[in-house]
């Protein structure tokens, strides 16, 4: 979901490379930098994905499956 708006995920991207540009310049850490900046990014995926998901499960209840009713037992007659 987040790859089909592209404007928003080059301005995510652009964000968090740039810090991480930035924060490599001043430390000379690329891998351990870039490892944080991968994360970061999965997990703002991972949550605007989810949180999509739920948006939309919550606004299309006409597409869910109605819930299965499961037939009553008959008293048994003795």
């Amino acid at each position: 979901m987040v790859k089909a708006t592209s404007l928003a995920s080059i301005i995510t991207m652009m964000e968090v490379t740039g810090i991480a540009h930035k924060l490599i310049s001043q430390t000379f850490r690329a891998v351990e930098i870039f490892i944080c900046a991968g994360a970061i990014y999965l997990i703002l995926n991972f949550l605007v994905t989810r949180a999509i998901q739920g948006l939309e499960w919550w606004l299309s209840p006409h597409l869910r499956q109605p819930p299965e009713v499961l037939p009553r037992a008959e008293a048994a007659h003795v």
